[in-house]
Formats: C-alpha cells, sequence, structure tokens
C-alpha cells in the first residue's frame, strides 16, 4: 500500500494472502482487513504517518486481532506490511 503524503490516507491497499482458507468464505475477511488498514492509518497521527517502522507494527497488530475476531482462532496469521511513501 502507499500512504499519501497529503492527505495520509492509504491507498493501493492490496492484500495477498497464502494458505488462509476460512469456511463461509475468506473473500470478507479479507475486504475486512482492507478497511481495517484504512481505517488504522486514517487514525494515525502524523508522527506515526513519518515513521514507516511504527506503521508496520500498528498494521501488523490491528490485522491480527481483526483477524483472531473474525474467523475465532488463537493462532496468529503472519502479516507483511510493505509500505511505499506516496
Amino acid at each position: 500500500m502507499t500512504i499519501d503524503d497529503r492527505s495520509g490516507s492509504a491507498t493501493d491497499v492490496e492484500i495477498i494472502s497464502r494458505g488462509f482458507v476460512v469456511s463461509g468464505g475468506s473473500d470478507s475477511i479479507i475486504e475486512g482487513a482492507g478497511d481495517v488498514i484504512r481505517d488504522t492509518v486514517k487514525s494515525s497521527t502524523r508522527k506515526e504517518l513519518d515513521d514507516i517502522g511504527v506503521m508496520e507494527g500498528r498494521i501488523r497488530d490491528t490485522v491480527r486481532r481483526y483477524v483472531a475476531r473474525s474467523t475465532s482462532r488463537r493462532s496468529q496469521p503472519l502479516v507483511v506490511p510493505v509500505l511505499l511513501d506516496g
């Protein structure tokens, strides 16, 4: 994804899933994860947005929590955020 420097919003959010299967369809969970990512970026301060490491950590944590809540699984998915300055 790209974080727009001017607006501070997440653009071009792309989620790639490997080996993640949920009965009832994982597509809605993947779409919801995109919303969680956009909300996380939107709620971040300018200082957090300027620090890619902080943003990667925030996104990783919020996506893990979202997936755990959505699937009722205890295992933590591997989440690898890749951020680009825009």
